[in-house]
């Protein structure tokens, strides 16, 4: 999946968790939306993700002459660094998510006043939690890769190779940094919410491990137990020897 179709599905999950906790909205939470908003991103992604493929090429640059991928319309290279990884890829998810991360927030403290199961609330708690935190890291890691996209349209010559290796450094760094989001969701909930760690252990102890130990156990009933036949014939001539 392309890495702005999981940003808008970030951003997906924080209005998701928004309008469950707002009684008059609450009925938008269902599948059927979710499954549309997910195919509408994922279009979106894939079809602003096209002239990447088709601006982009190796070429020698003149400082280091090691070939590299870069973008060969300087036109299209500025709409990149300054329009689509800074806003549509970095600003506008956090304040979508940002934003409806505190409305569920401020949702979730007014549930003490209503007459709510402890048990839904307790749950609303702790996914709010889960999105508040996922929220706070998302920005510790995606603002340095979009400043250093922003302002690097500025900076596209260098002066001598030390400063082109300090541009690449800085680059493989925050580059790093910006895709290890993508990974960092699921250790976030197991250390935040421990109704998710708990039904994680669940299904990988009684349910994964049960379902492996009963495949095997049906694989051992299933063996074929050899048998020896032996020929009466044959026995009566070793017995005339």
């Amino acid at each position: 999946m392309p890495p702005s179709s999981n940003t808008f599905s970030m951003g997906h999950v924080a209005i998701d968790q928004f309008l469950l906790l707002t009684n008059p909205w609450r009925h938008l939470c269902n599948l059927q939306l979710a499954s549309r908003l997910v195919i509408i991103a994922f279009i979106v992604s894939f079809l602003h993700g096209i002239p990447v493929i088709l601006f982009q090429d190796l070429y020698p640059p003149l400082v280091t002459g090691q070939t590299s991928c870069s973008f060969t319309s300087i036109g299209y290279s500025i709409r990149y660094s300054r329009f689509l990884f800074p806003i549509l890829l970095a600003i506008l998810p956090l304040t979508v998510r940002i934003t409806f991360g505190v409305l569920a927030f401020v949702n979730v403290r007014g549930l003490h006043n209503r007459q709510v199961p402890i048990v839904r609330l307790e749950r609303d708690k702790q996914l709010t939690a889960m999105v508040l935190v996922e929220v706070a890291i998302d920005v510790i890691v995606s603002l340095p890769y979009s400043i250093y996209n922003y302002f690097y349209t500025s900076a596209v010559t260098f002066p001598d190779q030390i400063s082109v290796a300090e541009n690449q450094f800085i680059s493989s760094v925050t580059r790093i940094i910006f895709y290890g989001n993508f990974s960092l969701p699921f250790y976030i909930y197991c250390c935040v919410s421990s109704r998710f760690h708990r039904q994680l252990v669940h299904v990988l102890t009684n349910v994964h491990l049960k379902y492996r130990q009963e495949t095997m156990n049906r694989c051992r009933m299933n063996q074929i137990t050899p048998q020896l036949t032996v020929d009466a014939n044959m026995v009566l001539s070793l017995t005339a020897w």
